[in-house]
This record gives C-alpha cells, structure tokens and sequence, in this order.
C-alpha cells in the first residue's frame, strides 16, 4: 500500500473519533450507568421502606436494558442478547402499565 491510500484508510476508520475519545467515551459512559444503577436502587429502596410505587423507576431500568440489548443482538446476533431483549420488553411493559394504572 502507497502512503495516500494508508492515509485514507486512517481517516475513514477515524471518522468519528480517535481510539483516545472512543475510549474516554466508552468509560464515561460505563460511569453513567454505575452512577444511575446506584441511585435507582437508592430511590427503589426508599420507596418500597415507605410503600410507594416503584413501577415507574423499574420501567425506566428495563427501558434501558432493552435499548442495550437490542443494539447487541443486532451487532452480534447472540440469542442471548435477543432473550434478554424479550424479557426486558415484556417486563417494561408490565412495569408501565403498572404504573399508569396505579398511579392517580
């Protein structure tokens, strides 16, 4: 290969970024998460020690399993991914119904 066209070659992999800001990105956002699981189950737990309804805030949790696991069973095609994906539907929709009816 000539020098231009392992430039190109660079380029078009770098498109959207370094591999330093996929990984910055990649980090910051396994921290979002951490930081959201810990204060979702801070909030459950309150909720339930006081009888609330925690419908909402599990919906939103099997929301985004189900947005994190589509996108892998569509990059992977892993059956495990899709199970998951099945499961994490059925359980927002539960959870959402549970809310919108529970809740005045």
């Amino acid at each position: 290969m000539d020098k231009d066209k392992i430039l190109e070659k660079s380029r078009k992999e770098n498109e959207l970024g370094d591999e330093r800001e996929k990984l910055i990105n990649d980090k910051s956002n396994a921290l979002y998460l951490t930081f959201l699981m810990i204060t979702g189950i801070v909030i459950i737990a309150w909720d339930l020690y006081h009888d609330i309804d925690v419908s909402g805030i599990l919906a939103m949790f099997w929301a985004g399993c189900l947005g994190q696991y589509i996108f892998r069973y569509c990059k992977t095609k892993n059956k495990t991914n899709m199970t998951i994906s099945i499961l994490s539907f059925i359980l927002l929709i539960k959870n959402l119904a549970e809310h919108f009816i529970y809740t005045k």
